[in-house]
């Protein structure tokens, strides 16, 4: 998931520490209720500590539930580097959800289905998986890209 909507940067303001507008807020709470009706619930949330991706996640957490965990590497991270963090995940999760930024989360969306995607704020891709666990080179079975857009 790409984090959701954020306000526009201003003179001398960090980047990090941009904040999710309403429009931002509403999607996140839109999108985590079409995440409700295609899983059971996300059990693991990695996401970026910036501001805006760890506000996004904690819409989706209040909605969809799960352990949250903020990674500052996922806020310069590349695909590989994101996909490095992917298999760290709990052998027991089924449903793991990572809340990045662009272009890194829609470069491994691209690169996971073979096929150009360009994630907008808050856009979800779900991948369903044939692997039995995250260590290993994920092999995408199906996915579906939804947009609020």
């Amino acid at each position: 998931m790409r984090h959701a909507k954020t306000e526009e940067g201003k003179p001398n303001q960090k980047d990090f520490i941009r904040e999710l507008i309403s429009r931002g807020i509403n999607d996140s709470k839109n999108m985590s209720e079409w995440i409700m009706k295609k899983t059971e619930g996300v059990e693991e949330i990695f996401a970026s500590s910036a501001s805006r991706t760890r506000h996004t996640a904690e819409i989706i957490k209040e909605n969809c539930g799960g352990e949250m965990i903020l990674l500052d590497s996922l806020y310069h991270a590349d695909a590989s580097e994101i996909l490095n963090q992917i298999t760290k995940a709990d052998e027991s999760t089924e449903v793991l959800l990572v809340v990045g930024h662009n272009p890194a989360i829609s470069n491994l969306a691209s690169y996971l289905s073979n096929k150009f995607i360009e994630l907008k704020p808050s856009d979800v891709v779900l991948f369903k998986l044939k692997n039995e666990s995250w260590d290993k080179k994920l092999k995408v079975e199906s996915f579906k890209h939804h947009s609020v857009y």
